[in-house]
């Protein structure tokens, strides 16, 4: 089904969601981040997700916010990247320079696990400042 039909089945007349073009937005350590945009109409809800792509696969910062499929999309876009600049100002961890990975910057992370599927089996990892940490 295709979002104007599931529209039309929720009851929704006034629902045309525009293609949003990736935009870049600059961390606190000066790493520039392209984030491309996928807009899903879910029966009476629309989430707006934000990802960066690693050799066109979803890889590093993802974001998700959830609205009302009536709310004007660029409003959802507004605080999408309000919440993506708020994350980019702060970096949990930091390479020590020594070769044997990150530590971490301060005593708080923040970060998302997640689980990708390898071969016959799922590898569970975790993500922080939008990179895999094994």
């Amino acid at each position: 089904m295709t979002k104007s039909e599931v529209a039309k089945v929720c009851g929704f007349d006034n629902t045309d969601y525009a293609r949003l073009e990736p935009i870049e937005i600059t961390g606190c350590d000066g790493v520039s981040h392209q984030f491309h945009f996928a807009t899903r109409l879910l029966g009476h809800l629309v989430t707006l997700d934000a990802f960066e792509l690693e050799e066109g696969q979803q890889a590093g910062y993802k974001f998700q916010i959830i609205g009302d499929p009536e709310e004007d999309q660029f409003a959802l876009l507004g605080r999408m990247v309000g919440r993506i600049r708020k994350t980019l100002s702060v970096k949990y961890i930091k390479d020590n320079g020594d070769g044997h990975g990150v530590q971490i910057t301060d005593m708080m992370v923040c970060g998302r696990f997640e689980s990708g599927l390898s071969l016959d089996y799922y590898m569970p990892s975790v993500v922080v400042d939008g990179q895999e940490i094994s």
